[in-house]
């Protein structure tokens, strides 16, 4: 399944080889996080994937959405999808508006990923993740289709954790709701990117950088991932306005995601 999803699903793309390695874990920091930064919208990424000398270029799409639960509790959607010589992937990911249950805002309730080679349908693969907590153990229930199978198939994992903790899909758009600033530093715990385990991660903005989109010159804070693992060198480096917080490229070596549009959300 990993090797699916690198295809369009930003975090998963990029985080991918963070979660290859062990990690030590320091005591996390605490995420203050202003929800009301995050904008909603449909969020149009252009993606450029290198290769050697090949180049594959495509658009990733996030839809961003806020709204009441039927539990009262305010929560956020954030749906995206991609398409690429004849595979697809679509995701939907809610999410914790505020705190609520023992929770931070922004941590994930419940994970949907579904993917579809048209070319091939035994490699198809959906996975169902449903999160709850307790006593800072997050019970995770993982339902999948195996590739090339009709019969679905579930897991159940439980992992420990801080109350701070967030899925590696939407990532991108937690770091946006962070007051950003220069030298800012922080560990925080990560879900893998199969959602079986968690992984110590560090945070930092090492300072700001004037990104090009399209005919426009952004300054933007550079914010550096990094596993919390001893002489690893690998890195991602996302970048958000200054002016609003709002993400704006992510580079990794071989695939970059950069924001072409921002448009309101389609009308119910």
């Amino acid at each position: 399944m990993k090797k699916h999803l690198q295809i369009f699903v930003i975090v998963t793309v990029f985080l991918l080889a963070l979660f290859m390695t062990g990690c030590s874990a320091p005591p996390d920091d605490a995420f203050i996080l202003d929800t009301d930064r995050l904008a909603e919208g449909v969020y149009t990424f252009a993606t450029k994937m290198v290769n050697n000398d090949v180049t594959v270029d495509y658009d990733t799409v996030y839809t961003v959405k806020k709204y009441v639960d039927e539990n009262g509790r305010r929560m956020i959607r954030i749906e995206s999808s991609g398409e690429k010589n004849g595979e697809t992937i679509y995701s939907k990911n809610e999410l914790l508006g505020e705190e609520a249950e023992g929770r931070t805002a922004m941590t994930p309730v419940s994970v949907y990923m579904e993917y579809k080679n048209s070319n091939n349908s035994q490699s198809d693969v959906t996975v169902s993740v449903k999160h709850s907590i307790s006593d800072g153990r997050f019970d995770i229930e993982v339902q999948q289709y195996p590739q090339g199978s009709m019969e679905i198939q579930t897991s159940n994992y439980t992992v420990e954790a801080a109350k701070q903790y967030y899925d590696s899909e939407t990532l991108p758009f937690i770091i946006s709701c962070l007051p950003l600033e220069k030298d800012l530093s922080l560990n925080f715990t990560l879900s893998s990117s199969n959602r079986d385990s968690v992984q110590s991660m560090v945070l930092t903005v090492a300072d700001t950088a004037t990104i090009t989109v399209g005919e426009n010159e952004i300054e933007c804070y550079a914010v550096i991932i990094r596993p919390n693992t001893p002489f690893t060198n690998y890195a991602t480096y996302m970048y958000y306005s200054v002016e609003d917080n709002s993400l704006v490229k992510i580079q990794q070596d071989t695939i970059s995601f950069t924001l072409k549009s921002i448009d309101a959300l389609p009308a119910e």
